[in-house]
């Protein structure tokens, strides 16, 4: 019996899909780095619906749990988190 398969190359689906993407992450960051303020030292407890899945809080003064807490909010966080 013969399998026929239908062809995944890239193409004009992948371009949207990353183009849709880069309009998301666009949309959500603020539009100057003035425009981010928050502690530079200390503990950081991060909102239930940013932290869902794991840590929710963050020691600033420790770079892996800092760079950690950027990454969270960068990727799961709405345009109003971000200005900490």
């Amino acid at each position: 019996m013969a399998v026929s398969r239908q062809s995944s190359l890239p193409g004009s689906d992948v371009a949207e899909d990353l183009a849709l993407h880069q309009e998301k992450v666009r949309r959500r960051l603020p539009t100057t780095l003035e425009d981010l303020h928050g502690p530079l030292t200390g503990m950081i407890e991060l909102p239930v619906h940013v932290a869902w899945s794991g840590m929710t809080a963050y020691d600033l003064d420790k770079p892996r749990q800092r760079t950690g807490l950027y990454r969270t909010v960068l990727h799961e966080g709405l345009r109003e988190d971000l200005p900490l």
